[in-house]
Formats: C-alpha cells, structure tokens, sequence
C-alpha cells in the first residue's frame, strides 16, 4: 500500500523521465533536421519543437557565481543584522 506522498513522488518521478524523454527525442529530431538544413533554410531548435522558449544559456559562469555569492553574503549580513537587532531589543 503507497502513502500519498509515496505516490506523489512516483507521479512526480515518472512526469520527470517522460519530460526527460521527449528533450532526448527533440534534441535528435533538431539534429536530425539541421543536417538536412537545406530544406529548410534555418536551424531548429528543440525548445522550438517541444513548443517552448529557447533556454538561457549562462554566458558567463564566473559572473553568474560572483552575483549569488554577493547576493548569500547580503542575506547573511541582513540575518545577523535582525538578529541583533532582536538580541538588543530583548
């Protein structure tokens, strides 16, 4: 017998693998079509296949890491702050 939360995530793992699936399927149906490209005058993308916006692609991972660290580094500052804040106000 599942508990609802055991069949939660069978349901979620199984909605997982068949996203997964039809990326893989995309993504050779795309190839699949760009080597032939000469009918179609432009490449595909498999985010256009599946219907979706194309993915952002991170230019810069440096730059990205930098930003969230800055960004841990202000909440953790903010988090000391109220809590000091609250250690002075008892």
């Amino acid at each position: 017998m599942l508990t609802p939360a055991e069949l939660g995530e069978m349901l979620a793992g199984a909605s997982w693998r068949e996203e997964r699936e039809w990326k893989r399927v995309a993504w050779q149906t795309a190839h699949g079509l760009n080597v032939s490209g000469k009918m179609l005058r432009r490449t595909v993308t498999a985010d256009e296949l599946l219907g979706r916006k194309r993915e952002m692609v991170v230019k810069d991972p440096h730059a990205k890491f930098a930003e969230l660290w800055r960004r841990k580094q202000e909440r953790e500052k903010a988090q000391e702050l109220a809590e000091k804040g609250a250690a002075d106000g008892s």
